[in-house]
């Protein structure tokens, strides 16, 4: 240890040896901000939000009855809207050349909806089977669909509760085995 030093004198020492100049100026924390950091950020940032509101606002459609659709016509016009209803069988007609399908979805009551499909026409499209259609209102009262889907009946049905009997078509017991018959000079 150095004896030359009072004790205590380490501090004024340490107080003198700041310039005044030091002491004025304000902490900073790291190295100063770059503003092209700054931009980077933003841009990427930005770019995050624009696909966020892009790839949600195809999600955001209304989903409605033909019913609703008809009693709410000025509010879903020309907005990106699914409906649903009844196929009426006989008003199918595709055009293959270009192609080109119209048909009518009936509501719950008489009211009906004329819909416009620019595709080809789904497989399985037969009288009374629902349809959901995806697309605008047009400013005549047509649906212009971009998007046609058929719910078929048979994917939708509720299955038998376990302890239910099964159904006639079904074997009430294991599997009878075919007899086979020997033929004639087969040796045992």
């Amino acid at each position: 240890m150095n004896k030359s030093r009072k004790p205590g004198s380490w501090k004024l020492m340490s107080q003198r040896s700041v310039s005044p100049k030091l002491m004025s100026r304000k902490p900073t924390f790291g190295k100063p901000v770059s503003w092209k950091l700054v931009a980077a950020v933003a841009v990427v940032l930005g770019g995050i939000a624009y696909l966020l509101v892009t790839g949600t606002s195809g999600a955001m459609t209304y989903y409605v009855t033909v019913d609703e659709m008809l009693e709410r016509r000025e509010f879903l016009a020309g907005r990106p809207v699914r409906v649903m209803g009844s196929l009426v069988g006989e008003s199918i007609d595709y055009d293959p050349a270009v192609p080109r399908l119209r048909f009518t979805l009936a509501g719950a009551g008489a009211r009906r909806l004329e819909v416009d499909y620019l595709g080809i026409q789904p497989d399985q499209m037969h009288d009374g089977w629902e349809v959901i259609a995806e697309g605008r209102l047009k400013a005549g009262g047509s649906f212009e669909a971009g998007k046609v889907m058929v719910k078929c009946p048979s994917r939708y049905e509720g299955a038998l509760p376990l302890d239910a009997p099964p159904p006639e078509s079904f074997p009430s017991g294991p599997p009878e085995a075919p007899v086979l018959p020997i033929p004639p000079g087969a040796g045992l």
